[in-house]
């Protein structure tokens, strides 16, 4: 076996293990197989987790700093960065909402803003820790982070806002993410997006199949 041919095998490894999670959890949100359970859901999720924490196992982990985790003393820079690069997506939300006038902020909005950045922090560790560097590995450093941000939009369809929000918000972040490896201030950063959009401008958060119910 020449070396070429273990490159393209090796690359085609790469781009399967990061586009078939993605296409089992598209098949989940559409086809729902055994309708709507929020417990299938997440036993859905964990199942799905462990296979994809058996890949990075086969692979080697990352190393704390690699994953985002060990930076301790720039998660607040990073944090005030990440926050900064979504402002003008929040205020256009917003500005948005106001004219359509739809706005509308309740103490709900607090909660949210302390659960949603819990929730991002899984999808942003699947996104850049997990995915993003094998679709790089297999297609390059832009083309592999277009290719994550589309997938990660194309898991939000058909909601038109959120598709569209999901693949701006995948470029925005990785703009912080190549600078300072933090996840907790992406997670932030997509907690607060998600907030303001489901709680003060009330964004319809369903995706797949549940957007037509």
């Amino acid at each position: 076996m020449t070396v070429d041919t273990r490159r393209t095998i090796k690359r085609w490894r790469h781009a399967l293990e990061a586009l078939l999670p993605v296409a089992a959890i598209a098949a989940w949100t559409w086809l729902e197989p055994f309708g709507h359970s929020r417990i299938l859901d997440k036993v859905f999720a964990v199942f799905l987790g462990i296979i994809l924490l058996f890949v990075m196992w086969r692979d080697g982990f990352p190393t704390a700093c690699e994953a985002g985790i060990a930076r301790h003393g720039q998660h607040m820079k990073a944090i005030a960065r990440s926050v900064l690069s979504v402002l003008p997506l929040i205020i256009i939300l917003i500005v948005w909402a106001w004219l359509d006038k739809r706005l509308y902020v309740n103490i709900a909005i607090l909660r949210a803003l302390v659960c949603y950045p819990i929730g991002a922090l899984v999808q942003e560790a699947a996104v850049f820790v997990y995915l993003l560097p094998r679709l790089e590995q297999a297609w390059g450093r832009q083309w592999g982070l277009c290719m994550t941000a589309i997938l990660f939009g194309a898991l939000h369809l058909p909601n038109p806002l959120l598709t569209v929000g999901s693949i701006l918000l995948v470029f925005i972040l990785s703009w912080s993410w190549r600078r300072e490896r933090s996840l907790v201030a992406l997670a932030v950063a997509h907690g607060l997006v998600g907030a303001v959009c489901n709680k003060a401008v009330h964004v319809s958060m369903r995706v797949g199949a549940r957007w037509f119910h």
